[in-house]
């Protein structure tokens, strides 16, 4: 694969999967000690959903829960994907607090929607490998964004 001319070094594609592009700097990162980025989560999310036979699950990329999370109504973006009608969610949350910066945060953690356990009650399930759980607000204020309204 190749990258346009002019690139910087670490640039080069090397690898897609769908519309996802790894580079050969996310290489680098794997192997690391080193924070993962939103393209290597969303290349292996494609490389899982492409696996998948069913409409019920939905790995997300980790643009869209970014985007949900930053918007005024994320709901005229959320209703497309038909989260209510999926089993189970994968929504991968970062703790960039700055939308103007690309690539911000530094610690990945997933929220889960889960349908599967009780149609009527689906649930959101936050998971952090990090003591304290410092990505629960963030998942909290996505969870609520696309939780839909009780009924009146």
């Amino acid at each position: 694969m190749g990258s346009a001319s002019g690139s910087k070094e670490g640039d080069e594609w090397v690898l897609s999967h769908g519309d996802v592009v790894l580079i050969r700097s996310d290489l680098a990162i794997l192997r690391g000690p080193r924070f993962i980025n939103d393209r290597i989560i969303a290349f292996y999310f494609a490389h899982l959903s492409a696996g998948l036979h069913s409409d019920d699950i939905l790995l997300l990329p980790p643009s869209i829960p970014y985007l949900l999370s930053n918007l005024p109504d994320p709901a005229s973006v959320a209703d497309p994907l038909r989260l209510a009608s999926r089993r189970l969610v994968l929504l991968p949350v970062n703790d960039n607090p700055d939308a103007s910066v690309a690539e911000g945060g530094a610690h990945w953690t997933l929220l889960v929607l889960d349908s599967a356990t009780s149609r009527s009650a689906p649930c959101f399930v936050h998971h952090d490998s990090l003591r304290g759980a410092p990505n629960l607000p963030i998942a909290a204020g996505l969870a609520d964004a696309l939780r839909p309204p009780a009924a009146m």
